[in-house]
């Protein structure tokens, strides 16, 4: 792990939670914490759910380290970009009331403290059961026609995002699933999963492919994005879907997003019409304009990612499921 130069929380470590919340302006004398703990299993960051004789809040800490793979090293500075994504659709009520509320904010510690929305869990879930019914496409892709519509000055479209999470994310995309031999264990995950990775790279003109779009990617575009849209970023409350963890966003082609969620439909059970759907839900909700072989473009490399990739899923499917959702990677792709 990277050294650091500022204080960590921890949720076993009660102390930390108690001093990051009198930094942040959130303690008040008197106030007892009752209990902590990791609020979820989140990939990239430290993540607290606070319980004290006052309040409950989340912390989130950005480390020099992707959290779930402290041997990744990460950029601090997306916990700059999440309050800035916040900052930008705060006065945009159809966005806004589908996130938590950021109440506190210190960049120094590169630390956010937000609402809690209580009980809750995200779609995980859909990975093992497979059931693409219970895929909140609908409510999914009106947040997104919302988010895309949201003005940005041509200083927003080139400054929002952490450009270095980007180019990181970049290589996990674009980069590290055609890489031979694996990065990953394949056949740890899934046996015969190393052969069709090498079926895959054997797709006609998939290096170019690649390239291009993950020259996309990484330009400035015109809408603002969420940059991680699937399950993991979701969460079901009593409210509803509700939308969390945008420190993958920028400013880019609404498309990205799109394919994303097109993706993971698949990797939830879905098949070959699940792109045509998401867009056609997205259009119903009154979203921009988009090109429908862009959607699928991404959605491809999504699929292969998660196949491929060390950001791996719940998935509980064997070998055969795995071609199939290959199979339609390669169609759309």
């Amino acid at each position: 792990m990277q050294a650091v130069n500022y204080p960590l929380i921890s949720f076993d470590q009660q102390e930390s939670v108690r001093d990051a919340m009198q930094v942040l302006g959130l303690w008040e004398f008197g106030e007892v914490v009752m209990s902590t703990e990791c609020a979820g299993v989140g990939n990239m960051n430290m993540v607290v759910r606070v319980a004290t004789t006052r309040q409950k809040i989340i912390l989130k800490q950005s480390r020099p380290w992707v959290e779930k793979y402290p041997q990744i090293q990460a950029p601090v500075e997306r916990s700059k970009a999440e309050t800035d994504f916040y900052r930008l659709i705060s006065e945009y009520p159809a966005v806004a009331d589908k996130m938590p509320q950021i109440l506190a904010a210190d960049q120094g510690r590169h630390l956010i403290a937000m609402e809690d929305l209580g009980p809750a869990s995200d779609y995980g879930d859909l990975y093992a059961t497979r059931q693409i019914s219970a895929m909140p496409i609908e409510q999914a892709t009106a947040w997104l026609a919302e988010l895309h519509a949201i003005p940005l000055s041509a200083a927003d479209r080139e400054q929002v995002g952490c450009l270095e999470l980007r180019k990181l994310n970049h290589q996990h995309m674009f980069v590290i699933p055609l890489t031979a031999p694996s990065v990953v264990a394949l056949n740890s995950i899934c046996d015969g999963l190393e052969n069709l990775a090498d079926q895959i790279r054997g797709w006609p003109d998939l290096v170019a492919k690649f390239e291009h779009l993950g020259k996309q990617y990484l330009q400035a575009g015109e809408h603002l994005l969420h940059g991680d849209f699937y399950p993991g970023s979701w969460l079901r409350t009593e409210a509803g879907l509700r939308v969390i963890d945008p420190e993958f966003t920028f400013a880019g082609p609404g498309e990205f997003d799109l394919g994303i969620l097109a993706a993971h439909c698949v990797l939830c059970g879905g098949d070959e019409k699940s792109a045509d759907e998401v867009i056609a839900a997205y259009r119903s909700a009154g979203g921009s304009s988009v090109d429908p072989g862009l959607v699928r473009s991404f959605a491809a490399i999504e699929i292969a990612r998660r196949l491929l990739g060390v950001a791996q899923l719940p998935l509980t499917a064997g070998i055969e499921p795995r071609k199939a959702m290959a199979a339609i990677a390669k169609l759309w792709l």
